[in-house]
């Protein structure tokens, strides 16, 4: 049965996850019939939104957490009208498997911002992001509690050990939880100086990181810290 406008205007979070027909027309829609003061904004496997919709969504100027996954038509200048969000409201944005992003796409939301209130950020399975955009976001995201650039495949040995720094370094405090799957390249050095600079992380996430060794996983020093994912982990006793 569909909502009535009424109805709309008291909704808070809206979830729109396979919602693959949903248009400009419909994002239009919404956003002139639900609260201003909406909080969350959720939308994935979508291939028809357009600018035009990213233009409606930054309308909910309270907006603490916002989603777009698999939308593979997205290029980075579409994301443009976000810059106001990201420096004002959000707290949490999910930016997954966006196949056409762009270092450039990391760079128009966050560059030139120095204390976003950005407290999660997951750029999870953009194959076309480098450490270049990484760094950015980093560098302006110092309340980060959740970084997820698991499948970032072109994040290189000789720059990561750059972003293990930059998360030490602006986020030493505030990090939780890190998912750097399937980034290959990454060593027991570059993890090993995250877990001494960031003493409250306790969940990294390890699959597919092949040159993480046991060395690492038993000799880190944080007790609370759980890795996960590593197949080394089968059968190892990570305290003696």
């Amino acid at each position: 049965m569909p909502l009535r406008s009424t109805e709309l205007s008291t909704v808070e979070d809206l979830h729109l996850d396979g919602c693959y027909r949903l248009s400009d027309r419909g994002i239009q829609y919404l956003q002139a019939k639900c609260s201003p003061t909406l909080e969350t904004f959720e939308l994935s496997s979508n291939q028809r939104i357009t600018a035009t919709s990213i233009s409606y969504i930054q309308g909910w100027t309270h907006l603490h957490t916002l989603s777009l996954a698999e939308c593979p038509q997205l290029v980075d200048q579409d994301f443009v009208p976000l810059k106001q969000l990201v420096t004002t409201s959000l707290r949490k944005l999910s930016l997954v498997q966006l196949d056409k992003a762009t270092d450039r796409l990391l760079e128009l939301l966050f560059a030139d911002a120095t204390d976003t209130l950005v407290e999660e950020l997951s750029v999870a399975r953009c194959a076309r992001l480098t450490d270049v955009g990484v760094q950015v976001a980093l560098q302006a995201c110092p309340r980060l509690i959740s970084l997820d650039v698991a499948d970032v495949l072109l994040l290189t040995d000789d720059t990561l050990a750059t972003s293990m720094v930059l998360l030490a370094t602006h986020c030493a405090t505030s990090l939780k939880h890190l998912d750097i799957s399937f980034c290959r390249h990454i060593r027991d050095n570059d993890v090993g100086h995250l877990t001494v600079s960031c003493p409250n992380l306790t969940r990294l996430g390890l699959y597919g990181c092949t040159q993480i060794s046991s060395l690492f996983l038993q000799g880190q020093a944080l007790d609370d810290l759980v890795c996960y994912g590593h197949p080394l982990l089968t059968g190892l006793k990570l305290r003696s």
